[in-house]
């Protein structure tokens, strides 16, 4: 069995890494959000972005697993992580909110728990 490990960065906590960039989707669901997270599929030629509403689309030859379009929301999503072989990802709403797709396991989540700051980021 493989364990993976998934960080998660809760502001103000004085340690992570942070970037920010400016993108926008366009066509389709989530057209006009700006893009919040994306994450490269393991050889790096593909990979995903993710919207706050949970709208993820798929980049090169990546495949899109699915996404939380539609879905109510407690908390915008902030990140996406991919699984180390590209055959699944994770999305991280503010809250703690955890989702699975493809092949990425659900490992448990801090949604239902009280945060003193919001999630900002996660990686995988």
């Amino acid at each position: 069995m493989r364990r993976i490990a998934l960080a998660i960065v809760i502001a103000g906590m004085g340690f992570g890494v942070s970037a920010s960039a400016t993108a926008s989707v366009s066509g389709g669901p989530g057209a006009g959000l700006t893009v919040v997270a994306a994450t490269a599929t393991p050889n790096g030629t593909a990979g995903w972005t993710v919207t706050a509403n949970g709208t993820v689309h798929a980049t090169g030859a990546a495949h899109n697993y699915g996404g939380l379009t539609g879905v109510a929301l407690h908390a915008p999503v902030v990140g996406i992580a991919a699984v180390p072989s590209g055959s699944g990802y994770w999305l991280l709403a503010a809250d703690g909110g955890v989702f699975s797709f493809g092949s990425a396991r659900f490992y448990g989540s801090t949604g239902a728990i009280h945060l003193n700051q919001p999630i900002v980021g996660m990686s995988a």
